[in-house]
């Protein structure tokens, strides 16, 4: 290659390279005033006097700043985007003070500041500038910079930081690089957000409030609080796209965030973390001091209107000042899917699928734990539980399995009662409950206005949500809306024969639920409904009069019914409950059977106030002839029942002798025998043939007077009568309330034989025929001695030896069409209700 050649080439690259020949070392404004005050501004200005419009090189006057430290910076404007290759810098006009060492950050646009990096390395290139405060030191850029936007940030200095500057370049000549896409500052350094719409958790006092919390400002936001349950919040206003995040720590002392989070809100309500890899929240690095910018281009930009900072660690207090950089326009705004409210607010779900641990009163019930449920006369807005502990929960039934993706609360609506902390629990059959995502603890409210939102990731699959308060202000207290989809979604298999059969929800009658005993008004079996909550005049639960194995709650479906669970609870306002207890399951009101697993009796043992057991199926083997005959239902009437003696038979009378006979104003809760002796009985006239195959027995209502066993005796007639008997013996029944006769047997009326009246009562036999061993006297011949024989004058109506009169001539010690004979008795007179 000739010399001419390479002259040429080499003339080539100079003038490729361009700016070092000179064509692009012009001073682009500040000392000859090109550039306009308007376009020059600084992190801060000692006094007017000394702002960022007097820092011009050569000038009798500089810039200076308000505090030496890291965050101080002056900033030009070009007015459109230019190149700048070189920067030339002076120290104050008439004192020792100058800069020794900064870097420079540009911005095409004015949003998104970055440095010049030394490169290879990912650090601000750092260039050295003066040793005095006269003399002009200009350096030339590692690379030009193209952009509209450039700051000084000095890093070192002497004495105090003060500044006149020069920049070198060009305003045309090269290509124009595109403004960074969705990368403009979305309004915190720049104010076009207003303070109303920065919030934040907390603030340590009125110098350090959410306001202050933009990029570069001159204080900043600081907590009251320094814990992970703090946030700064910017409201966008509109939908906006999120790329970068840029964060401060606090400018005036040494507090900044050296770990956070991001989480963003469509509403304002419900919040998602933001995450790049997996399924963990993403955990950005924070600063490592009070000035330094760290920003983080977001790798999966963020579509919301709110967004908020969560703190995770951080140096000297949660405090920081932050800005976020993106777009108006130009993307998919997200649609939001399976997020309808379920029904508590617009009151779809009933009254009566809320149900609650404890009511604070009758007015604070679970049915007014709706979100935003106002005050209606004397019902408040807000339930409230009557304990100020952590056992209280509010617990809604959906209707049917439903996919749950957002839970909403607010507090008590006209007080400051709310509820801080909460774990949640599910159940598809309001039996087996499951704790939510391992008992994870979701934050509440911080007061009782605001509604706090959390979208449940993953989802609930259930029909009834169990909300169980951890911490809590003044008393437990909820308003709160479900959000969801009821379809759409993979539904587990609906549990088989799992439906609540009326107690809760009051389906079942009050006078379908009974009991043995109640302790008083106030404690009624119709109480003893799953949830029932106290009232004026009646507690949450019933209570029997007496503790002993001998009491039982009864309820009666109606109609026939397959039992498969059974859900018990204690008292609510109380610390009493049953610790144990059996099933036993009758066909009628009068016979039970007790409920069996492997052949053997159940017993239930419970160590909570609240329990849920799962028995197999009772089946139901409909016992023939089994109807009831009449005693406790009043069919047969009181002239049919008689009894050998009576202990009082005004009060205490055969007609008292009726199964669950109660006491009343001057009777007593039973029949009682005026003698204790095997020779009392008990009858009843069924006025017809009548099959009997059960009986069922009860002691007295209000003492402690039973009968222990019995024997059976009953007549055709009312004069002859048999004993009952099994297996050719007497059948005496022993410790039982109720027995079954066996075999069963289809029903005839008996065909009675050779039984006819020989002729004593009708005279067919007379007198002559009938003959005794002595009379007492004239009037009391054996020819009186005829069946139902009546006093004629003054012959008598029996016949008696003539030392006494007496009667072991009764037949079976009866005179009943059917009859008990009492073998044994406690030390009371006998008594059969």
């Amino acid at each position: 290659m000739d010399f001419a050649v390479k002259i040429s080439l080499l003339l080539q690259l100079l003038l490729a390279v361009g700016y070092v020949a000179g064509d692009c070392d012009d001073p682009m404004g500040m000392e000859n005033g090109r550039i306009a005050n308007s376009a020059l501004k600084a992190a801060t200005e000692y006094s007017a006097a000394w702002g960022p419009s007097n820092g011009r090189l050569n000038h009798q006057t500089s810039y200076l700043v308000k505090a030496n430290n890291l965050g101080q910076w002056i900033q030009v404007d070009f007015g459109k985007v230019a190149k700048v290759t070189k920067i030339g810098t002076q120290g104050r006009y008439n004192a020792g003070q100058w800069v020794t060492k900064y870097t420079v950050s540009y911005s095409i646009d004015g949003g998104y500041y970055q440095y010049q990096l030394h490169k290879p390395y990912s650090v601000p290139r750092e260039y050295f500038a003066n040793k005095d405060y006269q003399s002009v030191a200009v350096v030339t850029l590692d690379e030009p910079i193209i952009a509209r936007y450039i700051r000084i940030h000095p890093i070192a200095w002497y004495s105090h930081i003060g500044l006149r500057i020069e920049l070198y370049g060009c305003y045309s000549g090269f290509p124009t690089p595109k403004p960074p896409v969705c990368m403009a500052g979305l309004g915190l350094e720049n104010r076009n957000i207003p303070d109303l719409s920065i919030t934040a958790s907390s603030m340590a006092n009125s110098n350090y409030i959410p306001g202050q919390g933009r990029l570069h400002e001159q204080k900043g936001w600081v907590a009251s609080a320094h814990n992970q349950q703090q946030w700064f919040q910017v409201d966008f206003g509109s939908w906006t796209k999120v790329t970068r995040v840029s964060i401060q720590g606090r400018q005036d002392a040494a507090q900044w965030l050296t770990k956070f989070k991001l989480v963003y809100s469509y509403d304002g309500v419900f919040y998602r973390d933001y995450k790049e890899d997996g399924d963990k929240a993403k955990e950005f690095d924070g600063n490592e001091n009070q000035y330094t910018v760290v920003s983080y281009l977001l790798k999966n930009p963020i579509v919301t209107r709110y967004i908020r900072i969560i703190p995770v660690t951080w140096n000297g207090a949660v405090a920081l000042r932050t800005d976020f950089y993106g777009c108006k326009s130009g993307f998919d705004i997200p649609k939001i899917v399976c997020a309808s409210p379920l029904g508590m607010e617009n009151g779809q779900i009933s009254d009566s699928a809320i149900v609650a641990s404890t009511r604070h009163n009758e007015y604070r019930g679970p049915e007014r734990g709706r979100l935003n449920e106002k005050t209606e006369g004397k019902f408040y807005g807000g339930w409230v539980s009557q304990y100020a502990d952590a056992n209280q929960f509010l617990q809604i039934d959906l209707g049917k399995v439903t996919k749950v993706t957002r839970i909403a609360t607010q507090g008590r609506g006209d007080a400051g009662w709310w509820s801080k902390t909460y774990t949640l629990e599910y159940s598809e059959d309001g039996g087996i409950f499951k704790i939510y995502s391992d008992g994870q603890v979701l934050q509440g409210n911080t007061d009782y206005v605001n509604s706090v939102g959390h979208i449940l990731d993953p989802p609930i699959i259930a029909r009834f949500i169990r909300i169980n308060v951890e911490t809590y202000t003044g008393y437990p207290s909820l308003r709160v809306e479900l959000y969801g989809c009821t379809s759409g979604f993979p539904t587990p298999k609906p549990p088989v024969c799992l439906e609540a059969l009326g107690m809760q929800n009051e389906k079942i009658p009050d006078s379908a639920v009974t009991a043995s005993t109640e302790h008083n008004s106030q404690h009624g079996a119709n109480n003893g409904r799953l949830h029932f909550l106290s009232m004026p005049g009646r507690v949450p639960a019933w209570a029997a009069k007496t503790n002993d194995v001998n009491q039982y709650l009864q309820v009666n479906f109606g109609d026939w019914r397959k039992v498969t669970r059974v859900a018990i609870q204690g008292r609510a306002d109380s610390d009493q409950w049953v610790t144990s207890f059996s099933l036993s399951y009758g066909y009628d009101p009068v016979f039970f059977e007790d409920y069996k697993e492997d052949g053997v009796k159940k017993e239930h043992a419970t160590t909570l106030t609240y329990v849920i057991h799962w028995p197999g199926f009772i089946p139901p083997v409909t016992k023939k002839c089994a109807k009831i005959l009449g005693m406790q239902n009043d069919q047969i009437p009181d002239s049919a029942l008689s009894a050998s003696t009576s202990y009082n038979v005004n009060s205490m009378g055969p007609a008292n002798g009726r199964l669950h006979f109660q006491s009343k104003s001057g009777q007593y809760g039973a029949w009682a025998v005026s003698k204790n002796d095997e020779f009392q009985w008990f009858q009843v006239d069924f006025g017809g043939f009548t099959k009997v195959s059960g009986l069922a027995t009860q002691g007295r209502q209000d003492g402690a007077w039973w009968v222990k066993s019995y024997g059976l005796s009953y007549s055709y007639d009312g004069v002859f009568y048999k004993d009952y008997r099994e297996d050719d013996a007497m059948k005496v029944s022993d410790t039982i309330a109720c027995d079954f006769f066996f075999p069963y047997k289809r029903f005839e009326s008996p065909k009675i034989v050779c039984a006819s009246a020989l002729g004593m009562e009708n005279g067919q036999i007379p007198d002559s025929a009938i003959v005794a061993s002595t009379r007492h006297d004239q009037n009391r011949g054996p020819e009186r001695g005829r069946l139902n024989e009546k006093t004629e004058g003054i012959i008598y109506l029996c016949l008696e030896r003539k030392s006494q009169c007496h009667d072991e001539s009764v037949i079976n010690d009866s005179h009943s069409a059917w009859g008990m004979t009492f073998v044994s008795r406690t030390s009371h007179p006998p008594s059969c209700i």
